[in-house]
């Protein structure tokens, strides 16, 4: 299943983080105490290489357009 960016007028809303082109962190929580302790969110940890790839080629197609 691959990943897909879905572009809108709106502001970005992804909350994502690569660690050293091997691991990535996403989901739906904002990166603060609230989130983690008051709040449900998703949040997946990666070390897939296929997906964490698909994660650096959002993150470089953001970059650019940015």
């Amino acid at each position: 299943e691959d990943i897909k960016l879905i572009k809108t007028k709106r502001k970005q809303h992804i909350k994502l983080a690569i660690i050293d082109n091997k691991y990535a962190i996403y989901g739906s929580a904002n990166w603060k105490k609230e989130s983690f302790g008051e709040n449900y969110e998703i949040i997946n940890i990666t070390d897939d290489k296929k997906r964490v790839k698909e994660f650096i080629k959002i993150y470089k197609k953001l970059k650019e357009e940015n």
